[in-house]
């Protein structure tokens, strides 16, 4: 593992082979200079909630909990929608400067699981995971 702030130095020495984030993170700190192939594995999600008491929420007259209910829905759409803009904007400028972009329809799927899996194993078998973490989580669908 690397500290974020020696990422960049140490995927251009070779320290590290990759490196993730979201594609804004990842344009900011201009890793893809060092490594340029974005990889599309959409494993990380932006997200928005909006917390609100139960019994004050309940209290509300039932108009201004639909209100409330439809705003939330509006913001989470919005925020959903500039975090995707901001995405393609990030990774367009990423293959402008000379990234390879590699879409989720281009990858082969069955190698990346397969890979995981090794890799969840080898984790388990050194002591890093306790036995069964690997399928503990992939029974979570």
């Amino acid at each position: 593992m690397v500290a974020w702030s020696e990422l960049y130095l140490a995927l251009n020495q070779g320290v590290v082979d990759a490196a993730e984030n979201a594609p804004f993170a990842i344009y900011a700190a201009k890793l893809h200079e060092p490594a340029p192939y974005l990889i599309d594995t959409q494993h990380l999600y932006d997200y928005v909630s909006i917390y609100m008491n139960d019994a004050k929420f309940q209290s509300l007259p039932k108009e201004y909990q639909s209100v409330l209910t439809e705003t939330f829905n509006e913001a989470g759409v919005f925020f959903s929608d500039s975090v995707q803009a901001d995405t393609d904007a990030c990774i367009e400028k990423m293959i402008e400067e000379g990234a390879t972009h590699i879409t989720q329809e281009e990858l082969n799927l069955d190698v990346l699981r397969q890979l995981s899996y090794e890799g969840a194993m080898k984790l388990e078998e050194e002591g890093y995971w306790p036995a069964g973490l690997y399928q503990q989580i992939k029974d979570l669908k």
